[in-house]
């Protein structure tokens, strides 16, 4: 289910706060939950651990098309 995968990429997050994968991959999870708003946050937050990281960009974009 969404909630078991998000409390694992919680937990993820809980040990190494800078996981941008943990949090692109929360994002996700986030966004096919219909918690669009939250997703976002995920994205920005990853971009800005990892600048070039070009999944956070990409997947913001299509977060925020689909708001």
């Amino acid at each position: 289910s969404y909630d078991n995968a998000i409390s694992c990429y919680n937990e993820v997050l809980r040990v190494d706060p800078l996981a941008a994968d943990g949090l692109v991959n929360r994002g996700n999870t986030l966004k096919e939950a219909g918690r669009v708003s939250e997703a976002i946050q995920d994205y920005l937050q990853a971009a800005a651990i990892r600048p070039t990281m070009a999944e956070a960009h990409a997947n913001l974009a299509y977060a925020y098309k689909d708001t």
